[in-house]
């Protein structure tokens, strides 16, 4: 099967996705889920790792499709800018749920988007915000925020390291992944 249909191939999956069909909801899956695997895999970390990760929350993400399908044919006019959107909110929003590395975005894109140059642009331009909002984190949260998601240190570790207690640790990190995720909104 030709995976890269014409826009308004996709449109027209869209709209059938809209009337329920399984058919069309198979076929755009199909051909974006790998899309979703590398934009999900460059934020939350790629590799063996964090395979089931990225499976989960590429499959909430299908799941939500499905159940907005009928407002999805009414509303959206590019399906793929509209999926790319959800799949980064997603990602982020897990990132900002739960404690995990920092990835160096960079490679991550390098390895994810070799093959893909439309990825690769929105990919890269999506590592360049997030430098652009961790930059403009309070120093004592980018700090914080650097120590645990780029050097993967512990609550206990950076509290040490910077003379501050384990809590306002959690609360300096807390507060620049929602600040990061304001940003990226």
């Amino acid at each position: 099967m030709n995976h890269k249909l014409q826009h308004a191939d996709i449109a027209a999956l869209v709209q059938a996705l809209g009337k329920g069909s399984v058919e069309a909801f198979d076929r755009l899956y199909l051909m974006f889920r790998p899309k979703v695997d590398k934009v999900v895999g460059a934020i939350v970390g790629g590799g063996v790792a964090n395979y089931q990760i990225i499976n989960d929350i590429a499959q909430n993400i299908f799941l939500k499709v499905w159940k907005k399908r009928e407002q999805i044919a009414a509303t959206v006019r590019d399906f793929d800018a509209y999926l790319f959107r959800m799949t980064r909110n997603e990602a982020l929003n897990f990132l900002s749920r739960y404690t995990m590395p920092f990835v160096d975005l960079q490679d991550n894109i390098r390895v994810f988007s070799a093959d893909d140059a439309e990825l690769s642009t929105e990919a890269r331009d999506l590592q360049k915000r997030v430098a652009q909002a961790v930059q403009f984190l309070p120093p004592q949260q980018r700090r914080v925020f650097e120590l645990s998601r780029i050097n993967q240190l512990s609550y206990q570790e950076i509290a040490e390291t910077l003379g501050i207690s384990p809590k306002t640790v959690e609360n300096h990190l807390s507060r620049a992944l929602k600040d990061i995720k304001k940003t990226l909104s």
